[in-house]
């Protein structure tokens, strides 16, 4: 499963669909 752990705010989560969902709320990603 994939994982991200945020150093920069200590998030840590499993979920791909949360963590492209995190990664654009908190780094404003552009959605592709």
């Amino acid at each position: 499963a994939p994982y991200l752990e945020d150093p920069n705010t200590g998030v840590k989560m499993f979920e791909s669909a949360e963590i492209i969902d995190y990664l654009k709320t908190t780094y404003m990603l552009p959605a592709s």
